[in-house]
């Protein structure tokens, strides 16, 4: 038996804001509580509280043109835990900025860290209210297309007005879109629309526990070339950019190690048992000081996220400090260098 809603399609009224610095647009992962890590991120990294590196080794990988700041890999507000030496390794020139006095050098590869560092701490708590600004805001816009799920293809419909322009919202159930373990694939269609910088696929998820309840996969446009890495061919660079998943109820969402495409943003949510994530990723904690093998148990990539942000009155926390941090940062790298040789 085929169950099929009924399609909506209204008009897109919201223009894209002015493109601007923000923790969605900067950041490949941001936490505002601890993480617990096994694997890599190819893109800049900033948590608030503790990161927990399980296995004692953790890459950071920026692409070209992804790295946050001035050349800021990593920003911890807490302590960086469980890393063996040289077990943070960031890749093309990246450097650390750890707000925590306990966290050695050494324990840093390819790249120089400034430990220690006041101005970082306490990041987690402006991040977890602006995270939760943003939120409210993808909640608030009407929706403009209504997703469909037809058990006879068993696929997730997702249909975008191509004559229109703007932010195309979807709002969905979770228990529709990720408990139904039927759904072998999710397809999103946008009908040959073009998405600008500064606009979205907006997709409002309801639901506070969530599981991902059978392997599934992210069909169609949920990818695309990955602006960060032009030469790099597209078949090679899964995600959207322009794709935005906001679990605005969400406390715990457990993956069950399923796959995902788009930005993920969660701001009140534990995130458990990982797998490839392709897109940002913005939650109150990644894994559990239970279970850390729980958290992140696959490599998130890119691409960052490229779409609309909600106008807010406050600017990125640590956004000026930041560029100062990673600035100084450098030049003592420079200036040891310098003296060493």
């Amino acid at each position: 038996m085929m169950r099929k809603a009924s399609l909506f399609i209204l008009p897109f009224s919201l223009a894209a804001p002015a493109v601007r610095a923000d923790l969605l647009r900067d950041w490949n992962v941001v936490v505002t509580g601890n993480a617990y890590v096994r694997h890599e991120t190819e893109g800049p990294v900033r948590v608030g509280g503790d990161l927990n590196v399980v296995g004692g080794q953790y890459g950071i990988k920026p692409r070209a043109g992804t790295m946050a700041g001035s050349g800021v890999g990593l920003m911890v507000g807490g302590n960086v835990v469980g890393a063996q030496h040289g077990g943070v390794k960031l890749d093309q020139g990246a450097n650390a900025v750890i707000g925590g006095a306990s966290t050695p050098t050494n324990v840093f590869a390819n790249g120089p860290a400034t430990v220690d560092d006041a101005s970082v701490r306490g990041i987690g708590a402006s991040d977890a209210a602006l995270l939760r600004t943003y939120s409210d805001g993808f909640k608030a816009l009407a929706p403009t297309n209504s997703f469909q799920l037809n058990d006879v293809n068993n696929k997730g419909l997702f249909v975008v007005a191509a004559n229109s322009v703007g932010n195309a919202v979807f709002n969905v159930q979770a228990a529709d879109v990720f408990g139904d373990s039927r759904l072998g694939s999710l397809v999103l269609d946008l009908n040959g629309r073009q998405f600008a910088d500064g606009e979205s696929v907006i997709i409002n998820v309801a639901g506070e526990v969530i599981s991902f309840l059978g392997g599934r996969n992210f069909d169609g446009d949920f990818n695309t070339p990955d602006p960060d890495s032009p030469n790099v061919p597209a078949l090679l660079i899964p995600g959207n950019p322009h794709v935005i998943w906001n679990f605005y109820e969400a406390t715990v969402i457990d993956m069950l190690r399923g796959n995902f495409k788009g930005a993920m943003l969660a701001p009140n949510a534990i995130l458990k048992n990982t797998n490839t994530i392709d897109g940002g990723v913005f939650v109150r904690q990644l894994g559990t000081s239970a279970n850390p093998f729980d958290g992140q148990d696959a490599e998130i990539h890119p691409p960052l996220y490229r779409g609309y942000v909600p106008t807010t009155a406050a600017p990125e926390p640590s956004s000026m400090a930041m560029a100062a941090i990673a600035l100084a940062a450098g030049g003592l790298y420079a200036r040891r260098r310098r003296r060493d040789a």
